[in-house]
């Protein structure tokens, strides 16, 4: 079965257009497991969690949901026990280390096999990541606000 991808332009306020990219989960029982995917500051992980708490309430059949984070950004997802496994990916600010840490880790995540990707990153590496790992479904966060 092929999909295509739903894409929705938006207008940027430098003028610009971003296209908001996603294969949206049509099957009629919940998503077994998912990865979401955070890399940045300690302060935009934090306030995802919130939503990722209502997730969990919102769909109680899925059996797994996980986090890829950074090394260091892990610490309170974890205290809040919130997610079943959180990936930290080694590698600080260097790209070339996240690139590493990345590949490192891909063995493991693809074991896991994902139904669903929320890439709430939206960057090259969590795009290719998100397209190594093949899930039946996956989200890109929207990262800039269009004009109104």
């Amino acid at each position: 079965m092929q999909r295509a991808p739903a894409i929705q332009p938006i207008q940027l306020s430098r003028k610009q257009k971003e296209q908001v990219i996603a294969n949206p989960w049509t099957q009629k029982d919940a998503p077994k497991r998912i990865l979401i995917i955070r890399m940045h500051a300690m302060g935009d992980v934090v306030i995802t969690l919130p939503w990722i708490a209502d997730l969990r309430r919102q769909v109680p059949d899925t059996t797994q949901i996980d986090l890829l984070t950074r090394e260091g950004e892990d610490v309170i997802p974890d205290a809040l026990q919130l997610f079943d496994h959180i990936y930290p990916l080694s590698g600080g600010h260097s790209r070339l280390r996240l690139a590493r840490g990345m590949l490192s880790l891909l063995p493991a995540l693809r074991k896991r096999r994902y139904d669903v990707i929320i890439d709430l990153q939206r960057n090259r590496r969590s795009r290719m990541l998100s397209t190594l790992l093949r899930p039946r479904a996956w989200s890109q966060i929207e990262r800039f606000s269009p004009d109104r």
